[in-house]
């Protein structure tokens, strides 16, 4: 793949209306990205992003709401109209991770243990007002591989594995203080998944702070055949955040990855991935999808923790090459 150059424009909004854009600051050794906080006047913590139709609309999961939320990308305006998944029993199921496979979405709630699928009525429309949730499946038990009490799911994602077989992939987070990060992975089912191990690796803990990386979120990339693994920091004791990182795996080399030292089950990526920039260290990244067909345009969103830090969420769409350069070519499968 030829070396993309890298870009500067971020487009930074609040999710609740349109702000100017901010500056994007790199510093001397091109390690670090840090965007401006803005104001924000509503209250949402996002947790997961997917886009709907051609990307212009996307769908927000908030980890304190069960509805789910229809944002402009350009503008970060949110629509009146929600949607809700009418089978979840909950008021706040806990959203955590969600993924898109065609024109099914899957929903991750933490609260449950479980996950939904769904697809939307008139995803293709412009008006928001005129999508809404058309099917539904769930609630579909998850066991297995998240491993400890402390063990959650924030991260999904779906891939075709190497047997031509769809499965859901799931970003583990463990409890703090675990340099070892683990992802594990499910074949397609409606009515029970059984997680195994898939892939680790060893991200070192940020310069900057106290607190070790933790997945946050994960995407499966079909042009660059492999993972981007979104990493975040929060020091639970106060709050303060340590900065982002985005990381990519290909599907290559986790063919050569042997079992990790540390599992002897999940195979060991550390020497494979490839580590993009450490960015927005004053927010906490905690959704990333891709929202075109070309796999270069990237939506994230930041829960922030407003309630606690009094620091608002944000949405960030920008191009791929902002946070990461991959610069060698992959066989597509």
């Amino acid at each position: 793949m030829k070396r993309l150059p890298l870009l500067l424009t971020l487009c930074i909004t609040s999710l609740a209306g349109l702000f100017l854009l901010t500056t994007s600051e790199l510093s001397a050794n091109g390690q670090a990205i840090a965007v401006k906080a803005m104001a924000l006047e509503t209250n949402i913590e996002p947790s997961a992003v997917e886009p709907i139709g051609n990307g212009k609309l996307l769908l927000v999961a908030d980890d304190k709401q069960s509805d789910l939320f229809i944002v402009e990308a350009e503008t970060g305006v949110i629509a009146g109209h929600r949607l809700s998944i009418a089978k979840t029993a909950s008021t706040n199921p806990k959203w955590e991770a969600m993924a898109k496979d065609g024109k099914d979405y899957y929903i991750l709630g933490t609260k449950c243990s479980c996950l939904y699928r769904f697809s939307l009525k008139n995803e293709a429309e412009t008006d928001p007002a005129k999508i809404d949730v058309e099917m539904e499946s769930g609630p579909i038990a998850i066991k297995g591989a998240i491993g400890g009490t402390d063990a959650r799911v924030e991260g999904l994602a779906v891939w075709v594995n190497d047997n031509n077989e769809k499965e859901l992939v799931f970003g583990i987070r463990d409890i703090p203080g675990k340099p070892l990060l683990r992802v594990s992975r499910a074949k397609m089912s409606d009515s029970e998944l059984s997680l195994s191990e898939f892939f680790a690796f060893v991200a070192k803990k940020p310069d900057a702070g106290p607190v070790e990386w933790h997945i946050s979120s994960l995407e499966y990339v079909k042009a660059l055949d492999g993972f981007l693994v979104i990493t975040s920091t929060e020091d639970d004791s106060t709050n303060q955040f340590y900065g982002n990182k985005l990381w990519f795996v290909s599907r290559k080399n986790l063919k050569t990855s042997e079992p990790s030292s540390c599992t002897d089950k999940f195979k060991d990526a550390t020497k494979m991935m490839i580590e993009g920039k450490v960015f927005d260290s004053t927010m906490k990244a905690e959704g990333l999808a891709i929202i075109d067909n070309a796999g270069s345009r990237v939506a994230l969103v930041f829960d922030n923790d407003y309630n606690k830090t009094r620091q608002t969420s944000k949405l960030a769409v920008l191009t791929l090459s902002d946070l990461i350069e991959i610069n060698q070519p992959y066989s597509h499968h």
